[in-house]
């Protein structure tokens, strides 16, 4: 699993929770290092949050989408900045067909929870 946010705090209480609950769990704290991440290690899911430095969350999105099907991460958005443009993020990952949107703040349960039914 890999998870992509730049708020640094957030990163630890994530992978603290998601390595608790049996998952391996790399981070990336900036949109560039989360890509090359992703393509080097393959991971099942990839948790992105939308407003990243170096590259944001839906640039990342659209690199995932045209990844080879077999090769795609399952993406789980979580994130609580609604875009500039009046469309929401929720909005936007309906339209990008991203497999599951969580906004910030989040009950930890309910992360593992979505994380679990991706997986499933």
């Amino acid at each position: 699993m890999l998870v992509i946010e730049d708020d640094i705090e957030l990163c630890k209480v994530l992978r603290t929770l998601l390595e608790q609950s049996g998952f391996r769990v790399d981070v990336a704290y900036d949109g560039e290092t989360g890509l090359a991440l992703l393509r080097k290690n393959h991971p099942a899911v990839a948790m992105i949050d939308i407003v990243l430095p170096r590259l944001n969350g839906l640039e990342i999105i659209a690199e995932i989408i045209r990844m080879v099907p077999e090769e795609r991460p399952k993406i789980l958005v979580l994130t609580g900045v609604a875009s500039d443009s009046g469309i929401t993020d929720q909005q936007w990952c309906e339209k990008l067909n991203v497999d599951a949107y969580i906004s910030k703040p989040a009950d930890p349960k309910h992360i593992v929870e979505v994380v679990n039914q991706l997986l499933a």
